[in-house]
């Protein structure tokens, strides 16, 4: 790929990479803006955005990005502009979190986070802020809750906040028809 004479347009890739250096490579020939969803399948490392300025250069105009191999660390409210995210982090702690929610509420989230590092599942509920009355504690261990974005009468925010391996956090959208039937059902 460094022997092309002009950057290719691509919108969705699904990437295979071995290191570092081939991943800037590679999305250095593609061009900005067009590339839209990113799925990364390469070596178990942890890097920051930094390292791979090739990839800052693109994550602006990503509407999906999904990564289980490697870790890009950074905090949550990096990946709050995605539409649908499927990543690992490294850690995650309470201010990070508020942070992320704040940012990421007027988004219609997908995301999904493994988060590598043990955390309190109670503190990062309250951290969500959700109403409070929306938390439950499920027998299996799992928290949920909802909120509804500031103005909006239209969908709320769902996270499950799960015992599954070290921790992984789920956040969806439930639009207007999931909350009727929900309403109806008096849950």
């Amino acid at each position: 790929m460094t022997n092309l004479k002009r950057k290719v347009h691509v919108e969705r890739l699904e990437l295979i990479f071995n290191n570092l250096e081939e991943f800037n490579i590679i999305l250095n020939q593609i061009k900005i803006g067009p590339l839209f969803k990113l799925r990364l399948n390469g070596p178990e490392l942890v890097f920051h955005s930094n390292q791979v300025p090739s990839l800052q250069a693109h994550f602006s105009h990503l509407t999906a990005y999904s990564s289980l191999s490697s870790v890009l660390d950074a905090p949550p409210e990096y990946f709050a502009h995605l539409e649908y995210l499927f990543v690992r982090l490294n850690a995650v702690d309470v201010e990070e979190l508020k942070t992320y929610k704040n940012k990421m509420q007027y988004h219609r989230p997908r995301h999904c986070f493994y988060v590598n590092e043990e955390f309190d599942r109670n503190n990062l509920a309250i951290a969500l802020q959700p109403d409070v009355s929306m938390i439950d504690f499920e027998d299996d261990g799992n928290i949920t809750g909802r909120w509804r974005p500031p103005g909006s009468t239209t969908h709320q925010i769902e996270f499950v906040i799960s015992t599954i391996g070290s921790g992984r956090i789920d956040f969806r959208e439930i639009r207007d028809s999931r909350l009727q039937i929900r309403r109806n059902l008096n849950l």
